[in-house]
């Protein structure tokens, strides 16, 4: 399992793909997640 997304802290404001990347929940975030999980099996 690997946690992605929010991590703590307080909530932001912006527009969409603003808030992605600041939370780490963009395209790129999540394949390297998975890429963790998959080199720790």
């Amino acid at each position: 399992m690997e946690r992605i997304g929010v991590q703590g802290g307080f909530g932001e404001s912006g527009g969409s793909d603003e808030l992605l990347q600041l939370l780490g929940m963009k395209a790129d975030d999540i394949i390297e997640a998975a890429k963790r999980v998959v080199e720790r099996k």
